[in-house]
This record gives C-alpha cells, sequence and structure tokens, in this order.
C-alpha cells in the first residue's frame, strides 16, 4: 500500500507551538484565516486519527483534499 499526501485545511492561523508538535509530521502554510496542514498517511485509517487529533485540539476542519502526485520515471 502506497502512502497519499493530503493537505487538510483548518479556521485560524497556527503557529509551532505545542499544538502542532501534538500533530505529528505535517508541514503548515498559513493563508489569511486558515491553516493548510499537509502530510502524508498511509492509509485511511491513519488520516481518521489525524483528523481526530485535530478536532481533540479544538480545531474546526474546513476542506480535506488528496493531492495527486505524478510519477515522472514512468514518463521516460
Amino acid at each position: 500500500m502506497t502512502d497519499h499526501t493530503y493537505e487538510v485545511r483548518v479556521t485560524g492561523l497556527l503557529d509551532e507551538s505545542e499544538v502542532l508538535e501534538d500533530l505529528g509530521e505535517v508541514e503548515t502554510v498559513g493563508h489569511d484565516v486558515t491553516t493548510v496542514l499537509s502530510g502524508r498517511f498511509a492509509d485511511q485509517a491513519a488520516l481518521s486519527a489525524f483528523l481526530r487529533r485535530l478536532r481533540a485540539q479544538g480545531l474546526d476542519v474546513l476542506e480535506i483534499r488528496r493531492v495527486l502526485e505524478t510519477d515522472e520515471d514512468e514518463d521516460d
């Protein structure tokens, strides 16, 4: 099974605080009044666990999006 990258948009701007430390290895990008967290998850269960951690931190999830990845090696 292949890991997939997901972007999860939450309300509010998050900084590099304890909240983010509790979420594991994700990247953050702030946009106006939202934050996009992106990370790789092995399966739907791992993604669901991540979403539960967000809710436990009191964060409102606005959008979840799987990032389509291309394999440039196959094109050659």
